[in-house]
């Protein structure tokens, strides 16, 4: 069970890797991508059963960052789409969720983006800290 919310958790990382940031220039981008923090709290703070929750949480947390692909500026762009591309891909899954062993179930069965998707949530967290 441990190891669900260490992955759910993960993701929420990611997301939170595209939050905090303001400024003029990406102004649209920047505010949409501090939503995400919020949603990204929700992730990290469900409790060990709640398998409702997570649902809920994760799918929150993917409406923002779809959001937040959609705003971001071309010069960053192909690596918010892979955080999000991601995001949904695990919504989709964890919406089929039926119990713990399904979710970590799922988390093999995307192991293999993980480095890749953390690779793209810190180029997003360097191009926030430098331009937001």
């Amino acid at each position: 069970m441990r190891r669900l919310f260490l992955a759910l958790a993960a993701a929420g990382a990611l997301a939170l890797g595209l939050a905090a940031c303001g400024g003029d220039d990406n102004e649209e981008f920047c505010d949409k991508a501090a939503e995400v923090e919020q949603a990204s709290t929700a992730l990290q703070s469900i409790g060990g059963n709640d398998i409702e929750a997570a649902q809920d949480a994760l799918d929150k947390a993917n409406t923002q960052v779809q959001e937040v692909a959609d705003s971001a500026p071309s010069e960053i762009s192909d690596d918010v789409d892979t955080v999000a591309e991601f995001i949904d891909d695990l919504t989709a899954q964890v919406q089929e969720a039926k119990s713990p062993q399904d979710f970590l179930g799922l988390v093999s069965q995307l192991q293999g983006r993980i480095q890749d998707v953390q690779e793209a949530s810190d180029n997003v967290d360097q191009y926030i800290a430098d331009n937001c």
